[in-house]
């Protein structure tokens, strides 16, 4: 399933990992789908463009490793906030493998570049 600009959700059948950004993974079983909870049904070019994921804070890699620019600030005003990440396996239709997660949190000093 292809996204905007031709980049691949996910290919082939071998599956990929998941990590949602400060916020709940999608439940065992369900589908990249669940990110979507404006109302408007997801489309293979939604569900699988990793631009749209990634403002809802999910981030797709087939590697063991994945490098975020940028993290957004949480709605708190502190200048060290708290962030979480857990990471989830996926099939090759986006569909979470089982209940197994990997869970982590850090904190990280937001600067004003102002």
């Amino acid at each position: 399933q292809a996204g905007r600009g031709g980049k691949t959700a996910y290919i082939d059948d071998h599956g990929s990992y998941a990590l949602f950004l400060d916020r709940a993974p999608i439940k065992p079983r369900h589908t990249l789908a669940d990110v979507f909870d404006d109302g408007q049904p997801c489309s293979p070019q939604t569900c699988g463009d990793r631009g749209l994921l990634a403002e809802r804070g999910v981030y797709l890699t087939r590697k063991p490793e994945v490098v975020l620019r940028t993290i957004p600030r949480l709605d708190s005003h502190e200048d060290t906030q708290l962030h979480e990440v857990t990471v989830v396996l996926l099939d090759a239709e986006g569909r979470r493998i089982g209940e197994a997660a990997w869970y982590d949190a850090f904190k990280l000093e937001h600067r004003d570049l102002t």
